[in-house]
């Protein structure tokens, strides 16, 4: 079974249709049944001295080789043809020669298979009219000479085999492709299933990057168009003497506290519905009021602000009561009118542009330690 597999699917690795490999396998399929049919018969044949009939089987076996090699070859209309030109050929032939034993009726198979053996209609109906043509052939020749005698038992064993042989391939043939199909069809599900379970982790990943809306326009159109905002709460952070502090302490130390308080602002400003925009160093910045505008974002952010001044107060006490250095942070907050959106492809960032940042920034820079500088127009 696993060789009849592994040779059904020559050449279809080559393939990325799904169409097109199930046409490849059936070609190939037909053609090892006619492998099979001649090494079946061509021993019985040459044991019962019948010549005719084992040059026929000889003939099928190399044109049934001669199609696989086509398929290695990644010629497969040209195997197509051939398999069809071939069985047409020597079923006639044989039916000729041995008017009795109705080989004349697997001419039918041909008509059957031809419009899935190609991929256009009009080599399938070239060959469908091919095979009509040799079966009416066949009957005018057995007409201008009809069976007289009755069959030999040469003639009746060869009857059963070609029947046995032709029932059992194509038996077979159905059965390996069936289970062909239903080996894809598993695969298809595992693909599809892991198809779905990277686009889900890569939405999230980008949803952690962006702000949904922006992720969502950026997923839909590939880019995002820059947005104006007329009132939006800009507040920034920054860690007092952090220079000096970070002389004191390990490289992975410093990295740890920094992640440390930014994962706790994190949590403060997704609770109060404010948009994280960056970190830079060891300064930390976000936005109420975009990309969904509302009008309660300057208390959300004030209150944001006031949240984080008491986390930082907490963490101030702990880490006095161990005896460590720690960070004091000022904080500005300032609302007005901004543009947000993205720029550049590689490593992009959703990021917000204006006065309002620069004033917000300031109000940082010019504030005490501990406590939570906002402007009036806030």
């Amino acid at each position: 079974m696993r060789l009849w597999q592994t040779i059904s699917n020559l050449g279809t690795q080559r393939l990325s249709h799904t169409s097109e490999r199930r046409r490849v396998r059936l070609i190939n399929s037909l053609a090892i049944s006619g492998l099979v049919s001649a090494l079946v018969m061509m021993p019985v044949l040459f044991f019962v001295a019948e010549a005719i009939g084992f040059g026929l089987s000889l003939g099928f076996f190399l044109s049934s080789g001669l199609v696989l090699y086509c398929s290695y070859r990644a010629a497969f209309n040209s195997g197509a043809n051939v398999l069809a030109i071939s069985v047409t050929i020597i079923i006639t032939l044989g039916a000729i020669s041995k008017p009795g034993i109705g080989l004349e009726y697997v001419l039918m198979l041909v008509i059957a298979f031809s419009f899935s053996l190609f991929r256009s209609y009009r080599n399938g109906t070239l060959i469908s009219i091919l095979a009509v043509l040799a079966f009416w052939f066949i009957k005018e020749q057995h007409k201008a000479s009809p069976l007289t005698e009755p069959l030999s038992q040469t003639d009746t064993v060869q009857a059963v085999l070609v029947a046995m042989v032709t029932f059992a391939t194509l038996y077979l043939n159905s059965l390996f492709s069936k289970r062909q199909q239903d080996q894809y069809e598993r695969l298809l599900i595992t693909e599809k299933t892991k198809v779905e379970q990277e686009k889900i982790r890569s939405e999230k990943l980008l949803l952690n990057i962006l702000p949904q809306e922006t992720a969502e326009e950026l997923m839909h159109k590939g880019e995002v168009t820059a947005k104006q905002y007329e009132q939006v709460t800009v507040l920034f952070t920054d860690f007092s003497g952090f220079t000096q502090l970070a002389e004191q302490m390990s490289a992975k130390e410093l990295v740890e506290e920094l992640h440390y308080c930014f994962r706790h602002f994190d949590r403060i400003v997704e609770q109060n519905r404010v948009e994280k925009i960056k970190t830079i160093g060891d300064s930390y910045m976000c936005a109420g009021g975009l990309p969904r505008v509302n009008h309660t974002n300057p208390w959300e952010v004030v209150e944001a602000g006031l949240q984080m001044q008491e986390f930082m107060r907490n963490y101030q006490a702990q880490r006095r009561a161990e005896n460590q250095a720690y960070f004091e942070v000022r904080i500005g907050i300032h609302r007005g009118a901004v543009v947000a959106g993205i720029v550049g492809v590689k490593k992009f960032a959703y990021d917000i542009w204006g006065d309002t940042v620069n004033i917000a920034s300031r109000m940082e820079s010019s504030g005490s330690v501990g406590q939570v500088n906002i402007s009036k127009a806030t």
